[in-house]
C-alpha cells in the first residue's frame, strides 16, 4: 500500500480486521466522479470511517493520477472529503473532455448520406468543442462510410483543421462529379426500362 507520508489523519488500520477491497484504477483520464463513487461503494462494504477512506483512496489511483496525489504538498490535506475535493479539481476537466469526445463518436454516416451532409453534421460539433484534433480527425474516419477518405485519412493525418476540411471537401467536389455524371446514365436506364428508348414511329401523312 502506498503510505500517505503527508497526511496528518491520525489512526491505525487493524490487518486483522481490515481488508482492502481491490479497486478499478484511475489512471487520470475517463470521469472522476464515477470513480468516487465506485470506491465508495466498495469502501462503505468494509468501514463507514471517512478517516479511512481517505487513507485508502492512493489505492485506487495509478499513473499520473498517483503521481499527481503523491507529489501533493505536505499536511496539505487531512480529511477524506479535502482529498475529493483535491481530486475533482485537478481532474474534472475530464468529464467535459470525454462528454465532447463522447458527442465525436455519436456520429455515423449514414447508409444513403452524402460525404457532404455527414461533413457538416461532424463540423457542427469539432469546431465547437475543445478536443484534440487527431482524436477528431480519428472519430470522422472511425464513423465514415466513404472507403477511400478513410484511407487517405490514416495514411497521412491532417496537421490542422484547415488541412482536414479542405482534404474532406475534395473528396465531396469528387462525390458530387460521379453524382451528377451518373445522373444522364441512369435517366436513359429508367426510359429503356419503360420502352420509351426508341424513337417514336411518324404517322404517314
Amino acid at each position: 500500500m502506498y503510505e500517505l507520508v503527508f497526511i496528518t489523519i491520525k489512526f491505525i488500520l487493524d490487518s486483522n480486521s481490515f481488508i482492502l477491497p481491490q479497486f478499478t484504477q484511475f489512471n487520470g483520464t475517463g470521469d472522476p466522479t464515477k470513480h468516487l463513487q465506485g470506491f465508495l461503494v466498495k469502501m462503505t462494504i468494509t468501514s463507514n470511517n471517512p478517516d479511512i477512506y481517505a487513507k485508502a483512496f492512493s489505492n485506487s489511483l495509478s499513473d499520473r493520477a498517483l503521481d499527481w496525489y503523491m507529489a501533493l504538498a505536505l499536511n496539505s490535506i487531512d480529511s477524506y472529503q479535502q482529498t475529493t475535493n483535491a481530486f475533482i479539481a485537478k481532474f474534472g476537466s475530464a468529464i467535459l473532455k470525454h462528454q465532447d469526445e463522447r458527442a465525436l463518436m455519436d456520429i455515423q454516416q449514414g447508409p444513403n448520406e452524402t460525404l457532404k451532409s455527414y461533413h457538416k453534421r461532424y463540423n457542427d460539433i469539432f469546431l465547437t468543442i475543445p478536443v484534440d484534433n487527431k482524436v477528431a480527425y480519428m472519430e470522422f474516419y472511425r464513423g465514415l462510410a466513404y472507403a477511400k477518405l478513410r484511407k487517405a485519412l490514416v495514411l497521412e493525418t491532417p496537421l490542422s483543421k484547415d488541412e482536414f476540411t479542405a482534404r474532406v471537401r475534395q473528396y465531396v467536389e469528387l462525390e458530387e462529379l460521379k453524382s451528377k455524371e451518373s445522373k444522364p446514365k441512369d435517366l436513359r436506364d429508367s426510359l429503356r426500362k419503360r420502352g420509351c428508348s426508341k424513337s417514336p414511329r411518324k404517322t404517314p401523312v
